[in-house]
């Protein structure tokens, strides 16, 4: 009984110790700088995403192989990829609709729906509005203009993710 007991503690010790090695061996993905001239801003992102083909374009991190084939199929062919994400896909551009600036007070009436927020974001007043596992943020860009930056998820990972980068988002001033 008792060389029964040691043999499980030291089978789980074992076991314990080969997990914690793993964690600590395991290959994190590297993280690259995206600098957009034309809006001016610049980012970190998972160095295994899509990148955006246009200013106004987003970055997509597919959750299999399969989805990011499917992605680049769809991308290819002009086709939007809206809710079809499974992973993430985060985006940026500077609105105008009809040819009018915006400010953050307007923003409630330019999207009505979801969950209103104030935040600080790059270190300026922004609004956040979130609907299920879709997010927009407001801010204002430099430029004066009203940049609308916007990411959706399809898991909780793939938000932490957008978190992680866009804490690093800055301004190119």
């Amino acid at each position: 009984m008792k060389k029964t007991l040691i043999g499980i503690i030291l089978i789980f010790a074992v076991g314990f110790g080969a997990f914690l090695l793993y964690q600590v061996t395991k290959e994190e993905p590297s993280w690259k700088t995206y600098v957009n001239e034309e809006l001016k801003f610049s980012i970190q992102y998972h160095s295994d995403m899509l990148l955006p083909r246009s200013p106004c374009d987003s970055f997509i991190l597919a959750s299999s192989e399969e989805e990011k084939n499917r992605i680049k199929n769809l991308r290819d062919a002009g086709i939007e990829i809206g809710y079809e994400i499974q992973g993430l896909e985060l985006g940026f551009c500077i609105i105008k609709p009809g040819g009018r600036t915006l400010t953050l007070v307007d923003i409630k009436e330019y999207q009505p729906s979801g969950v209103h927020t104030n935040i600080t974001f790059a270190g300026r007043d922004a609004i956040q509005v979130k609907q299920d596992n879709f997010v927009e943020i407001f801010v204002p860009h430099p430029s004066g203009e009203m940049m609308r930056i916007w990411y959706r998820y399809g898991s909780n990972f793939y938000e932490e993710i957008a978190f992680k980068m866009l804490s690093t988002f800055n301004f190119l001033e």
